[in-house]
């Protein structure tokens, strides 16, 4: 588990992005052959759905790619888009078309079946800055940190995407606003997996996510926390039909630093 810190870790590092904060009781029954949905629609980057099929429960990287899908995403607007298949896989739509406050609804139609979903984007939150942080772990360690304000009000849900000298971390970091509503946050994205070093450059992405994705990616870090991907014992957060997956509506907001 690359990023998961237990409760009582976690009273150490209270100022980390983590995985587990709180027991959810997660249907893993496994199945071959499932379809897997990651479909994101964000305010700055056009839609997108990346489709692939679950083949061998034993091997978490076999994900061929699903063609001929037939996806629109609408929203409670009236607006309507459909992507286009732009290589094996992956769909794409012609305009960023996110916009806080708004729902969205996925439909997805493959060889007579349809699946569906909904996801309403929060409102954004913005990164303040970027920073790094070091810990003592048996040695000197540095990690990369963001640096932001939560509203107030209770509610908001977090997560943060990680590239490291342009390598994209598959680290799961998300956290919520349950002990830290209205508060300015500085939380390092702790990981066993990278170090940073002077010269390096890292990018980070906050992403305002709603509750479903939250708890999806809560869950998919308790039972594979190795990796951002849909796994084989990945549960559904908010696809009807029999997929796996997810649908993000989220806002996001990007930054990037070189370490000194």
């Amino acid at each position: 588990m690359k990023n998961i810190i237990y409760i009582v870790a976690a009273i150490v590092f209270s100022n980390m992005f983590v995985s587990c904060t709180k027991i959810i009781d997660a249907n893993l029954e496994e199945s071959p052959a499932l379809l897997v949905i990651e479909a994101q629609v964000s305010d700055s980057a056009k839609p997108s759905v990346r489709l692939t099929r679950l083949i061998d429960v034993e091997k978490n990287n076999d994900f061929p790619a699903v063609t001929g899908a037939v996806i629109t995403i609408t929203d409670d607007a009236g607006n309507i888009t459909t992507l286009q298949q732009s290589s094996q896989g992956t769909y794409f739509g012609d305009t960023v078309i996110g916009v806080p406050g708004r729902t969205y609804n996925l439909r997805v139609e493959l060889n007579g079946q349809t699946y569906t979903a909904t996801s309403t984007m929060p409102k954004k939150i913005y990164i303040d800055s970027l920073s790094t942080r070091n810990f003592n772990i048996g040695e000197k360690v540095t990690f990369a940190a963001l640096n932001y304000t939560d509203p107030v009000g209770q509610g908001n849900n977090y997560r943060a995407i990680l590239w490291h000298n342009d390598t994209l971390r598959t680290d799961i970091f998300i956290e919520d606003d349950k002990y830290s509503d209205g508060n300015n946050r500085e939380a390092a994205l702790f990981s066993e997996d990278y170090r940073l070093k002077t010269g390096d450059r890292f990018v980070i992405e906050l992403q305002c996510i709603d509750r479903a994705v939250y708890d999806y990616f809560s869950i998919l870090a308790e039972v594979d926390g190795s990796s951002g991907l849909a796994s084989p014992a990945n549960p559904s957060a908010n696809i009807n039909g029999g997929a796996l997956g997810y649908f993000s509506a989220h806002t996001s907001h990007i930054l990037d630093m070189v370490v000194e």
